[in-house]
C-alpha cells in the first residue's frame, strides 16, 4: 500500500493457521509485494524515511529479507554468507535511516559520541553519532551489519575495535533498528 497507494496505514489480514491456507496466503501476499516493487524506482511512494519513492521500499525490503534470510538459514543450520554489496548497502542503511528512525521515535536516545565503522572489505566507512569518533570498529561489512542488527556480539573475534571501546559501546547500545 506504501508504494501502490501511497499510504502508510494499512493493515492486512492476518496469516491463517492452516498450513494449505498458509502456503496459499504466502504466496498471495509475495506476488502482491512483488508487483508492487516491480516498478520504477522514482515512483512517488509512502515511505518511513527519505527519499519518498518506490525506490525506498526496494531498498528496505532487500535488506530486511536480507537479515531475515540469515536469521531463518542460522536456525535451520544452514551456514550463510552475506553479499558483501548488500551488507555494505544495510549498514548504510542502519546509519541513514533506521537508527535516525529510532531517535525520532523514542525508543532510542541519540549517541551522545561518534563511532567510526570500516568495512575491510568493501573500504566503505561510516560514522554514526556526533563529532569526532571516540572508537573505530573495523570488520567486513557482513560482519558489521549483524553487529549492528543485534545478531553478531559486539565481542565478537570478528569485530576489531580501536580506540574508547566503552563509551563507543554505549553510543551503538539501544535499538539501532527496529
Amino acid at each position: 500500500m506504501a508504494v501502490t497507494e501511497r499510504h502508510g496505514d494499512y493493515e492486512g489480514p492476518g496469516a491463517p493457521h492452516d498450513p494449505a491456507d498458509l502456503v496459499k496466503w504466502f504466496s498471495g501476499t509475495a506476488g502482491v509485494l512483488l508487483a508492487a516493487l516491480d516498478t520504477d524506482p522514482s515512483t512517488s511512494a509512502w515511505t518511513i524515511a527519505p527519499p519518498p519513492t518506490a525506490g525506498f521500499w526496494q531498498r528496505r525490503r532487500c535488506l530486511e529479507t536480507l537479515i531475515h534470510r540469515w536469521d531463518a538459514q542460522q536456525a535451520l543450520g544452514i551456514p550463510g554468507q552475506l553479499d558483501p554489496a548488500l551488507a555494505d548497502d544495510g549498514v548504510a542503511e542502519v546509519i541513514d535511516t533506521m537508527a535516525p528512525r529510532q531517535v525520532r521515535l523514542g525508543r532510542r536516545s541519540a549517541p551522545s559520541h561518534a563511532v567510526r565503522l570500516c568495512a575491510g572489505d568493501t573500504g566503505s566507512t561510516w560514522i554514526l553519532g556526533p563529532g569526532e569518533p571516540v572508537a573505530t570498529i573495523r570488520a567486513t561489512a557482513a560482519s558489521l551489519l549483524l553487529m549492528l542488527w543485534g545478531r553478531l556480539p559486539a565481542e565478537s573475534p570478528a569485530i576489531a575495535w580501536e580506540g574508547d571501546r566503552r563509551t563507543a559501546q554505549a553510543a551503538l547500545g539501544g535499538a539501532l533498528v527496529p
